[in-house]
């Protein structure tokens, strides 16, 4: 165990562990079952297998590991032993856990606004993704939208049936620049 899986555990003595089956105590039962499998399907599929979950430091506070299981394998292909590798996640989990809020935020002030976004691929020339808002706008549900029949360009590079349509509903004033905007992202293939 490498002293920075000691420290983020706040383990004092390692010593207590050694001997012990893997998993060891301070992860929760669901997820040592978890690991448990997948370094049993590593070792008898000779895959390298990750999981991702939670453990419990010295003082009982949950901290999360990204945890991945490398089978070291003999010159003719037998897995010798499984190299395990844990990183401490618990700031990526924490921005994760912002990045719901903060999407739930804006998922309620589109709806209250009756405004949506959507994102469309130029490079692949359809709708990347859209909110239900935006869908709701076109009298679509998401999945609607998405499976709408998609291309704003046509061969001369012209904004297309959809674009155009698109258009009906963008006010006036605005019509200009996002006819340029659009075009600048379709000729630089860039947002």
């Amino acid at each position: 165990m490498s002293s920075a899986a000691i420290n983020a555990l706040g383990l004092n003595d390692v010593n207590t562990h050694y001997g012990s089956p893997f998993p060891f105590s301070f992860y929760p039962p669901a997820f040592k079952r978890e690991l448990n499998e997948a370094l049993l399907r590593s070792r008898e599929t000779g895959d390298v297998i990750s999981v991702e979950g939670p453990a419990a430091d010295v003082d009982g506070n949950e901290t999360w590991f990204h945890t991945t299981s490398i089978p070291v394998k003999d010159h003719v292909g037998t897995v010798q032993y499984l190299m395990v590798i844990s990183i401490d996640i618990n700031e990526r989990k924490a921005l994760e856990q912002e990045l719901r809020v903060s999407h739930a935020l804006f998922s309620q002030a589109e709806h209250l606004g009756k405004i949506g976004h959507w994102e469309w691929d130029v490079l692949e020339d359809r709708l990347a993704a859209c909110s239900e808002q935006y869908a709701a706008i076109f009298d679509m549900s998401v999945a609607e939208a998405m499976s709408a029949p998609q291309s704003a360009t046509s061969s001369g590079g012209a904004l297309a049936e959809y674009e155009r349509d698109a258009l009906d509903y963008i006010h006036e004033d605005d019509i200009r620049r996002y006819t340029e905007v659009t075009e600048d992202a379709y000729a630089s293939k860039q947002p």
